[in-house]
């Protein structure tokens, strides 16, 4: 599905394509020379998002038939074919968060957004990700996922970042990264900055095999 061929109408041809059975019929009588400029025309290309998902090539078959003209019935000429490879790209995932935590000092781990999707149009599985606190850090913030299936926990580093990793689908990953708490052990945690930018990123699978990609960033608001 997504397969789509075009001939533009000239001299008199037209076409009409099927994208259920992937079929272009062309219609009208014209010369041999005007013909074969029409088929020379023809052209190929994918709506799909995942083209090489059940193969990464595709065989197109070739027959005309040709007017009677000398009125011993019309004859149709037997198939020959054409070959197009489909090189494949990578699309990333994409992430949308914004959700906004209200914390009060000395409060334990709290979610920090529930709203997180994740979605891929050429992946079902992400293999890791990051959850980083890019603005406000101070220390005593502390980022904690807990281990969920195949899918690690931790709690983040020295310079706030959470590192992720497991292969799970994409479902599972919006889960665990739903669950994601913040707490700051800090007596003073406002002292530097009264909220906190939290980036977050993930990397498909490369289910493909034409390479991983990662993510755009999206944030989320710690006010404390």
């Amino acid at each position: 599905t997504g397969d789509i061929l075009t001939l533009t109408t000239q001299n008199g041809i037209s076409g009409t394509y099927d994208s259920s059975t992937g079929v272009l019929t062309i219609t009208g009588q014209a010369s041999k020379e005007n013909y074969q400029t029409a088929l020379r025309s023809i052209s190929y290309h994918s709506t799909s998002e995942d083209p090489t998902i059940t193969a990464g090539s595709r065989t197109v078959s070739w027959t005309v038939t040709d007017a009677n003209s000398d009125g011993a019935g019309a004859g149709t000429s037997s198939d020959i074919s054409s070959t197009i490879n489909i090189t494949p790209i990578n699309d990333a995932p994409v992430m949308t968060a914004g959700a906004t935590l209200a914390y009060t000092e000395n409060e334990t781990a709290t979610v920090i957004d529930n709203t997180i999707t994740i979605t891929d149009d050429d992946d079902t599985h992400i293999v890791g990700g990051t959850v980083t606190i890019s603005s406000g850090y101070l220390t005593g913030d502390v980022l904690t996922l807990t281990g969920q299936g195949d899918i690690n926990g931790g709690v983040s580093n020295s310079s706030g970042i959470l590192t992720i990793s497991g292969t799970a689908t994409l479902s599972n990953y919006r889960t665990a990264l739903r669950s994601i708490t913040f707490n700051s052990t800090s007596e003073d945690p406002t002292i530097t900055a009264s909220n906190r930018t939290l980036t977050w990123v993930v990397t498909d699978a490369n289910s493909g095999g034409f390479g991983a990609a990662t993510s755009s960033g999206v944030t989320s608001t710690i006010n404390i």
